[in-house]
């Protein structure tokens, strides 16, 4: 339910900002924004932005979020405004304004046909971002259940995004404290994720009455990636990439959007989510072959593409932390799906995902491959890739 106190009228606060009559800019709130109120502002004529914005072109359209101390979608849940901040500082960087964080500008410039917003400019007394509209599209999951995509479109989709985070995480491994202590804590949004998780996992009471002590030492083990002691691969990523931060545009081009959380993560734990996210259309009573084959090719020429372009990357604390956000995400990912999930698909996704926590064994132990097999075969090849691509 949206209540007064989210509501925000961007039509005036054009006619002050840039001048304008109302009749000059139409405004369309997306139905996309979680976190912030995101709308689309589309202008009668190309607009000349005010020298402050120190933004050198005439805009058609543009993209602005509203920050707010709560997520849009859920006013319950507090979060921080300063996430604005970070992800104004994160496009910058993504440009190659932030000659102090070089190698994350490079890394997109190797992925030509991946494309994120230009920052235009940030109003900070009214927490609004204002960037570049890359135009209309789908996020992926939407884009792979309504449009039947082919295979090669999907292998294209999938080599640009896996070369592009494999260069990220690769070029930023190791960053400086001075560096990540400028951008986002990435145990807040991961933090609410797993409490998620485990408020599902309690919720579910035949499961916890039988076993409380395992449940437990599962519930242990997600809040394990949350401290930065147990991160033995540090790099700066997204955080909180999922396919609602990928858009399929109408031409079929990637872009990455809401980069608000960019800070200190890890390769294992992106991917790992990710790959959770993705595995979440294959649990949906309306899935079909033609969309299992969809997300399977997704996965292979994903994971094909990021070991290509960090062959190093497999480690053992890789794959261990991969299966612990996979697992997480399963847990917890149908509750922010595009599609609603009924209790039986909901049951084998939350099944699904325990059985990856359980597999992913203690932090000095080993990776139970046997446990694995208990999934459904598809998702057992496909996590497969990232942890044995040789078998």
């Amino acid at each position: 339910m949206t209540t007064s106190s989210q509501i925000f009228d961007f039509t005036p606060y054009f006619t002050t900002i840039l001048y304008i009559a109302p009749d000059e800019v139409d405004v369309q709130v997306l139905s996309g924004g979680y976190a912030n109120l995101t709308a689309r502002a589309t202008f009668s004529r190309p607009i000349n932005l005010p020298t402050y914005f120190d933004f050198p072109t005439a805009i058609s359209s543009v993209i602005l979020k509203k920050a707010t101390p709560y997520m849009h979608a859920i006013p319950s849940q507090a979060m921080p405004v300063g996430r604005q901040a970070v992800e104004a500082l994160a496009l910058r960087i993504l440009q190659g304004a932030e000659p102090s964080v070089p190698y994350v500008a490079e890394a997109l410039a190797r992925v030509p046909t991946l494309r994120v917003p230009q920052s235009v400019f940030h109003d900070t007394k009214q927490n609004i971002l204002w960037m570049t509209d890359l135009g209309e599209g789908k996020i992926l999951t939407d884009y792979i259940l309504s449009d039947s995509p082919s295979k090669s479109k999907v292998e294209e989709l999938a080599g640009a995004l896996g070369r592009f985070i494999a260069e990220l995480h690769r070029g930023t491994k190791n960053p400086p404290p001075e560096m990540s202590s400028t951008l986002s804590d990435s145990r807040h949004v991961t933090g609410i994720l797993t409490s998620d998780a485990e408020r599902i996992i309690r919720e579910d009471s035949l499961r916890y009455r039988n076993d409380p002590d395992e449940m437990q030492v599962l519930m242990d083990r997600m809040y394990s990636v949350l401290d930065p002691e147990n991160n033995l691969e540090p790099c700066l990523g997204m955080v909180d990439l999922w396919a609602g931060n990928i858009l399929v545009s109408t031409h079929g081009e990637l872009g990455l959007v809401d980069w608000e959380h960019f800070g200190l993560s890890d390769p294992g734990c992106e991917v790992g989510l990710f790959v959770g996210d993705l595995h979440l259309c294959l649990f949906l009573g309306e899935r079909t072959a033609e969309i299992a084959t969809a997300v399977q090719a997704f996965v292979a020429e994903l994971a094909s593409a990021y070991l290509a372009t960090s062959p190093d990357a497999m480690s053992t604390h890789f794959k261990r932390r991969f299966l612990i956000t996979h697992g997480r995400e399963l847990v917890i990912g149908m509750e922010m799906f595009t599609r609603p999930f009924d209790a039986a698909s909901k049951a084998r996704s939350v099944e699904a995902g325990l059985q990856c926590l359980r597999a992913a064994g203690a932090e000095d132990g080993t990776i139970d491959y046997d446990i694995l097999k208990m999934l459904p075969a598809e998702i057992v090849e496909d996590i497969m890739l990232f942890l044995a691509p040789d078998m």
